[in-house]
């Protein structure tokens, strides 16, 4: 199959669009506005895993995807995915009438280049499937993927098939298909055209809770499988934190926040963020022993126990497992405890105690707290540090004469892998 010479860009770019560090594949710097509405953000990205897009209803998640993807045309600046600008605008100089360039007569001009939505090498996948009503499952899949040239083929059939778990639905059509069933077939159908970059737009909101449940190891098993990055947007925080990787804040059309899913979710006072919730997500990759999982930035192991083998990705290759472990379900010690039933006892060194204020439902008593941010101890001091954060309260830390750089250890009594 030929490519389409249709679809092939409408501009040049110009020389004067600078490209972003190659090391930062998206770039997106958009400015949008509207009668009651005013949309500001500038961001990069890496070139894989899942980005979540998250606020509260009405902060504008949609409206950034969809300029994204160039469906907001009235949405000015620029989005570069790797080496491609999707849309820019670059001034120039021009003199008037006769004038020449630096002169009082200059005038400043600015040149928009702008890719269609259909020459942007996107997946799309809305709150809503949306299948061909006509087709079997099998045709739909096939729809978008024989329909780009064949050296752009970098996901095929039989893989996604195989991930998405679909072998037994193609030949059904996509009418018969349950809410999951019809997202996963959405899913595949949007990775079959092997996008540069994969635009989710709450794509399990529609669903009930058993349907959810159903596709999310899928979704996890997607950044594992394929280098590709996704931009996912939700306003579950339990959702962007079994599948994030980084978070991007949204707040009244402004980012507010960005990191990693780990270091966003410490930091205090974020809209759309219960300030009770102090959730640590811990990387580990599974350990020579069947049971056991190395803490990644760290020589430390965490035991599972019998969930080492409860939740296996799709793929039935992932060695990478993720675990949430709250505050109020870790015990900080200033010394080591023998004899205790706990399995797991991290070594680490508070980095710092951080005052917090929590105010009391009943009486509206402010109770002093801290946050104790500790690094778990690691012989490869070149490694990523992992931090887990804890609240104690005041009394505790005096009594405790707790300092930053004093060695603790950290007693983990429960924790979920995700």
């Amino acid at each position: 199959m030929n490519a389409d010479s249709s679809l092939k860009p409408t501009f040049s770019p110009d020389i004067s669009a600078v490209k972003p560090d190659s090391k930062q594949r998206i770039r997106c710097n958009l400015a949008l506005r509207r009668a009651d509405f005013e949309l500001s953000v500038d961001f990069e990205l890496p070139d894989c895993g899942i980005h979540i897009l998250f606020g509260r209803s009405g902060c504008g998640k949609t409206t950034l995807l969809r300029s994204i993807a160039g469906l907001e045309s009235d949405a000015l600046g620029d989005v570069w995915v790797g080496d491609t600008c999707w849309q820019s605008i670059v001034d120039s100089c021009r003199a008037n009438e006769g004038g020449v360039i630096g002169s009082e007569n200059e005038e400043r001009a600015q040149k928009r280049n702008f890719l269609p939505v259909h020459q942007r090498s996107l997946g799309y996948v809305f709150q809503e499937a949306s299948l061909f009503p006509h087709l079997t499952v099998q045709q739909q899949l096939l729809f978008g993927y024989e329909r780009i040239d064949e050296s752009r083929r970098r996901i095929h059939p039989g893989e996604m098939i195989q991930l998405l778990n679909l072998a037994l639905l193609l030949d059904q059509p996509t009418t018969a298909l349950s809410g999951g069933q019809r997202q996963r077939v959405a899913i595949a159908t949007a990775l079959l055209t092997s996008p540069d970059l994969l635009l989710m737009d709450e794509p399990l909101a529609a669903l009930d809770s058993s349907s959810k449940a159903e596709i999310l190891p899928y979704l996890s098993a997607l950044k594992g499988r394929f280098k590709l990055p996704i931009i996912y947007v939700t306003h579950s925080l339990e959702e962007a934190i079994q599948l994030g990787d980084s978070l991007l804040l949204m707040e009244a059309g402004k980012l507010i926040a960005q990191g990693s899913m780990a270091d966003v979710l410490q930091q205090q006072n974020l809209p759309g963020i219960p300030h009770d919730l102090l959730p640590n997500l811990i990387e580990l990759a599974r350990g020579s022993g069947e049971n056991l999982a190395r803490i990644i930035g760290t020589d430390q192991f965490l035991y599972l126990g019998s969930r080492a083998t409860a939740r296996q990705h799709p793929d039935d290759g992932a060695a990478l497992l993720r675990a949430r472990v709250d505050a109020a379900d870790i015990l900080l010690s200033v010394n080591p405890l023998q004899s205790v039933s706990c399995p797991n006892q991290l070594q680490g060194y508070i980095e710092a105690i951080v005052p917090e204020a929590l105010s009391g439902s009943a009486e509206s008593v402010v109770s002093e707290v801290s946050r104790v941010v500790v690094t778990l101890a690691s012989a490869s001091p070149a490694e990523d540090k992992t931090r887990l954060t804890i609240r104690i309260n005041e009394a505790q830390t005096r009594e405790k004469q707790l300092k930053a750089g004093q060695q603790v250890w950290l007693l983990i009594n429960r924790f979920k892998l995700i």
